[in-house]
């Protein structure tokens, strides 16, 4: 394997992140740790749940009160949130789709559960992480993994998928509408639908830009278009630091732009089921805006949603409705 990573060179930032995603896919005294994690999370969450519904009832929109919450993160580890699609259906023997798979992150972690084959496609093109990824997953996991340049029309047939697994790709969606109808028909009547998403636009850092501190989170939303672009350009990678891909996100302008509850009503409008949703509170955030009155009232004038201020995104497990 190691002649295999100095033959190829890939990008030295995705190669540490695959080398990361490996060991997490392999038993090791991390996954000890994990999973002693898991338990002081799993009591957490549920308080938090309690309490964070309490203290922000009034705050949220009807629509989405039925949801659990969680302060940041929660201790959804991926090896977490792919077993609790495991359990809803098996993702062993499974045919996998993965949307907007990116240079294959999360593929290790999904070849583990052995499913019976991952496609997985992506508008820009990752030849040299992609032919890893594959051979690493046969050759460790005897998962065959096939990766496709484009979107669903790379997809041979449609309705064969019983599970479409989306991390960190929702947000980034410009037509969520034709985005959401191609993953219904792509899987199975019985099919599955997983996502993780979030930041979501109108949320801190829902630019997806590191700017240097937690009181420019969201400088997107309320700069001058024109100033933010010059801050940009200025900065240059910089301010691309805190994502992979910060700099053609924010040229393309690749954001769905959704606010918080416009997400949920397009899955319904979609033909999907809610069997589980999710959301991640990030609590200091809110506490921010408690204590800068100035920096509400400019959100206020910008009309952003008062719930989406403080949310870092979402989880969600839909059922294709029959």
């Amino acid at each position: 394997m190691k002649e295999f990573w100095r033959k190829k060179r890939m990008n030295p930032e995705n190669k540490r992140i695959l080398a990361i995603d490996i060991e997490e896919s392999t038993p090791s005294w991390r996954h000890l740790l994990i999973k002693a994690k898991l338990i002081y999370y799993f009591f957490q969450r549920h308080l938090f749940n309690l309490w964070l519904k309490v203290r922000l009832w009034d705050e949220m929109p009807p629509e989405l009160r039925k949801l659990w919450f969680l302060n940041r993160e929660g201790g959804m580890f991926r090896e977490k949130t792919y077993r609790m699609c495991d359990r809803r259906h098996a993702l062993k023997g499974s045919s996998i789709l993965v949307p907007g798979a990116g240079f294959g992150h999360c593929i290790f972690q999904l070849a583990a559960f052995r499913p019976r084959k991952i496609t997985a496609f992506d508008v820009y093109e990752y030849s040299k992480e992609w032919d890893f990824v594959a051979q690493t997953c046969k050759d460790r996991f005897g998962v065959e993994v096939v990766f496709e340049k484009g979107g669903f029309e790379t997809v041979e047939s449609e309705g064969r998928f019983d599970w479409i697994i989306s991390d960190a790709v929702l947000e980034h969606i410009k037509d969520m509408d034709g985005f959401l109808k191609s993953s219904n028909r792509h899987l199975k009547d019985d099919g599955w639908f997983y996502a993780s998403f979030g930041p979501i636009w109108y949320g801190p850092g829902g630019d997806h830009v590191d700017w240097g501190g937690e009181m420019t989170r969201w400088d997107h939303l309320i700069c001058e278009q024109r100033l933010y672009e010059e801050r940009f350009e200025k900065k240059g990678l910089g301010a691309a630091a805190g994502t992979l891909e910060g700099d053609f996100l924010f040229h393309g302008r690749l954001f769905s732009y959704l606010r918080a509850e416009e997400y949920f009503e397009k899955f319904k409008e979609a033909g999907f089921f809610m069997d589980l949703g999710i959301a991640k509170v990030n609590w200091f955030a809110r506490r921010i805006l408690k204590n800068d009155p100035d920096l509400s009232k400019k959100l206020d004038e910008r009309n952003v949603p008062k719930f989406d201020r403080f949310i870092n995104g979402f989880l969600v497990w839909m059922r294709k409705s029959k």
